[in-house]
């Protein structure tokens, strides 16, 4: 009996902790695996979220790999748990499979909302031991160093975006 209630509760919990993502080591060896993994590659507006369904719908802005038209709409599953997580109508880069004869993002991948980039944010490094410097002069540097991420991803973003117009070409 014991052994029993012991596999329901791990099924009953197995969705919640069966995607755990490791962290990008680096992001444009990522870009070009992602590329060569996915069947559907594109900028995509989404138009509705459903979370009683879990899916969301996207309205295809640009395409770079897959037959997909523009202005086609496409009906994605939304992953609850693994990243990412549609949450919000935005414009996404999206990186995407067929499953099932359904659609949906590569999980733990570089599909992103394209207004909300800090999705691919590295924090920063732990302060150094023994540092004397201020309170205030720690939190202007991390506070700069998020600016100069934003920034930093913002390009590599526009770069990557660029590529995938070269190669679709």
């Amino acid at each position: 009996m014991k052994n029993i209630f012991l596999i329901i509760l791990f099924l009953s919990f197995s969705e919640t902790y069966s995607c755990t993502c490791a962290p990008m080591k680096r992001l444009d060896i990522a870009q070009v695996e992602e590329y060569e993994y996915s069947e559907f590659v594109l900028i995509g507006e989404i138009i509705e979220i459903d979370n009683e369904k879990r899916t969301f719908k996207v309205k295809v802005k640009e395409t770079f790999k897959g037959n997909l038209k523009n202005e086609s709409i496409i009906e994605f599953r939304n992953h609850k748990y693994c990243e990412p997580v549609v949450e919000k109508k935005s414009e996404w880069l999206i990186y995407s499979i067929l499953k099932d004869n359904k659609f949906e993002i590569n999980t733990c991948g570089t599909s992103r909302d394209l207004n909300n980039l800090e999705r691919l944010y590295i924090p920063p490094p732990p302060p150094v031991p023994n540092d004397t410097r201020s309170v205030e002069i720690k939190e202007a540097e991390i506070k700069n160093h998020i600016q100069e991420m934003k920034k930093f991803i913002k390009k590599v973003t526009e770069n990557e975006i660029n590529r995938l117009r070269k190669l679709n070409s």
